[in-house]
């Protein structure tokens, strides 16, 4: 069991960058699923993070032990090598 966190930048992303209230709804939908299974999606290449593509959109987060940080909402064009 995984404990969930979502910090501030990913909230503000949601609101600001995915319109589509389904797509937020499978973000979310998404990261709950990491609650009782993770790591899932990929592990990104020189840093510590991790994406997730859901639609378009590529969720970033962070696993430290048992804790699960929510950083992040970009979109796929986007460098993730820029967070």
């Amino acid at each position: 069991m995984f404990i969930l966190n979502y910090k501030p930048s990913f909230y503000e992303d949601l609101e600001k960058i995915v319109k589509d209230k389904i797509i937020r709804k499978q973000i979310i939908d998404k990261t709950l699923e990491l609650e009782n299974r993770a790591p899932i999606g990929k592990k990104l290449k020189g840093n510590p993070f991790w994406s997730i593509h859901v639609s378009n959109f590529r969720i970033i987060y962070e696993m430290n032990g048992s804790n699960i940080d929510f950083l992040r909402i970009v979109p796929r064009k986007h460098d993730y090598r820029e967070i």
